[in-house]
């Protein structure tokens, strides 16, 4: 008897923690921007600033601001915790900004996603820049 009940709660234990382990994950997301409209003369700087906030909490998550290198498509990860089976809990936004040295260009957008989409980082936000 006291085997059995040993089992049943080891096998409890293990069942919780590889439940909880699978509850949340990191997130990424690629940020895609079209700067076809800017006009801007020799560009001197680049800067992508991000928020991601829980929806339901409305607790920022994390935000910031980087140096950009390119105008190519940047994929953006952290290591703060997202539940992942989350339906349209997670709101993302992002503002691309172009210097020359003043600012020059620049523009923004944000999206609803799932847990589960900014875990697997299947997902792109599109930046119309003007």
């Amino acid at each position: 008897m006291k085997k059995s009940l040993f089992i049943i709660i080891s096998l409890a234990i293990a069942l919780f923690f590889a439940g909880t382990l699978k509850a949340t994950a990191q997130w990424c997301i690629t940020i895609d921007f079209d700067d076809s409209n800017c006009n801007c003369d020799t560009v001197t700087g680049m800067t992508l600033e991000w928020e991601l906030t829980d929806n339901v909490t409305q607790t920022i998550i994390s935000n910031g601001s980087i140096g950009l290198t390119s105008n190519e498509p940047y994929e953006l990860c952290g290591n703060d915790s997202i539940i992942y089976d989350a339906q349209d809990r997670y709101v993302f936004a992002a503002r691309v900004t172009y210097y020359d040295p003043t600012k020059c260009c620049s523009g923004w957008n944000s999206g609803i996603y799932d847990g589960d989409e900014l875990y697997n980082g299947t997902e792109t936000l599109y930046i119309i820049m003007n």
